[in-house]
């Protein structure tokens, strides 16, 4: 039969083993409140690629700069400059209409400078007919206030992502 190691026994290591757990306990919880606070810009960040990925556009309205301007680089029906804020919820739409509903922008990490610019690097996914589309890419968001001001596209692979929007 195998000993059972619990807890020591004497009144000292006790004391001991209830101040080690008590630190333990407090150290974690120190890292679980860190991981929790996020910089407001992130936050915002992370509110719009939740709102783009439900088609949530009243809340994609609320952080998003009337005047916002979308850079997306390529050769492509879906490249260009979309200036203001019913120009990116139109190209937005376009994305969705072109895949049947299957473009998809899974963030994989975020980071900030802490003043105003927000990087996001993003996970890709569509399908359209019998072409798919899967790579990474990223976004370089300017936050003015609680509103995202400008957004830069970057793509991995920028021939391959026109090869599937042509």
């Amino acid at each position: 039969m195998a000993d059972i190691v619990g807890p020591p026994v004497s009144v000292a290591s006790e004391k001991a083993y209830i101040l080690l757990c008590q630190v333990m306990i407090e150290h974690l919880c120190v890292e679980m409140e860190q991981a929790m606070t996020e910089h407001p810009h992130i936050a915002l960040v992370r509110r719009g690629y939740e709102a783009f990925n439900k088609g949530d556009v009243d809340t994609l309205r609320q952080i998003i700069a009337n005047d916002c301007v979308q850079h997306v680089g390529g050769d492509s029906q879906v490249s260009g400059e979309f200036k203001g804020v019913d120009a990116m919820l139109a190209y937005y739409g376009q994305l969705a209409e072109l895949t049947g509903g299957t473009f998809r922008a899974e963030p994989e990490l975020y980071s900030t400078d802490g003043n105003g610019h927000v990087i996001v690097v993003h996970h890709l996914t569509a399908t359209r007919g019998d072409k798919s589309l899967d790579q990474r890419g990223a976004l370089l968001f300017q936050i003015t206030g609680d509103k995202a001001v400008d957004l830069l596209q970057c793509d991995v692979d920028l021939e391959e992502s026109d090869r599937f929007w042509s």
